[in-house]
């Protein structure tokens, strides 16, 4: 996972790639830190985004707090903020001016690998 993970993000996104940088705790769980797309690693079937950033927080007792700030090709940042426990529960996601809720599923599948269902 280091440097590269898969995301889906509707049709736009195929793959990504995400450089890191290390925050607290990130020694202990691997995916804990800063993500940054890289785009010349990446492959998109539409308009690339200016940036997408995931920072994945540990606020202890299994919680994570999770903030993505995607910056499409045109147009503001959109920023969404997740707290969830990687449990295989739902969770709600609340997207910032959002008329509905979603929620996320984490489950941890192996060391490096969450699988997850919005």
């Amino acid at each position: 996972m280091k440097g590269s993970i898969a995301l889906a993000a509707g049709v736009l996104v195929a793959v990504t790639s995400f450089a890191t940088t290390t925050i607290s705790g990130q020694a202990s769980d691997p995916r804990i830190g800063r993500w940054q797309l890289n785009l010349a690693k990446s492959k998109f079937t539409a308009t690339p985004p200016k940036t997408i950033t995931r920072v994945y927080e540990d606020r202890g007792g299994g919680i994570v707090l999770s903030t993505i700030t995607t910056t499409p090709a045109t147009g503001a940042a959109n920023v969404l903020f997740v707290l969830y426990k990687i449990d295989g529960r739902e969770y709600p996601q609340v997207p910032r001016g959002a008329d509905t809720t979603n929620t996320v599923t984490q489950r941890l599948v192996g060391t490096h690998t969450v699988e997850g269902v919005t």
